[in-house]
């Protein structure tokens, strides 16, 4: 505790920064998931496919699997049966979804690997 305290990130602008970057990082995964849905011409329009995605994420809560694999497809599934929405379109784009996730979480690393870089250079020159 006291290692954080002495980095400052007990701050209360350390406190706001984060949570503004979850924000953010959570709003992009949502539109993310629903223009995959919609893009994949599942029928779903943006009220029921931002529902959808409310239901999926709230699923998802309970880590049941590894990684949470299969979690996301099975609520899509499910908000497809209960919408009556062919289920196979549905699955499709959130298979679409998790293959754009992964350069998407590349990308995220590298932006994050090369701003803890320069934060320890910057750090280092002083």
């Amino acid at each position: 505790m006291q290692f954080a305290r002495d980095k400052g990130l007990d701050a209360p602008e350390t406190t706001v920064r984060l949570l503004s970057l979850s924000i953010v990082r959570y709003l992009f995964i949502g539109l993310r998931s629903v223009a995959a849905v919609l893009l994949i011409g599942t029928g779903l329009t943006v009220t029921s496919a931002s529902w959808g995605f409310a239901v999926v994420q709230g699923s998802a809560l309970a880590a049941l699997t590894p990684g949470n694999l299969g979690i996301t497809e099975w609520g899509w599934a499910a908000v497809a049966e209960l919408l009556d929405v062919p289920g196979g379109s549905v699955i499709l784009a959130i298979l679409v979804l998790r293959i754009v996730n992964i350069p998407a979480t590349l990308a995220v690393m590298l932006f994050s690997a090369f701003g803890l870089f320069n934060r320890s250079a910057t750090a280092d020159m002083r």
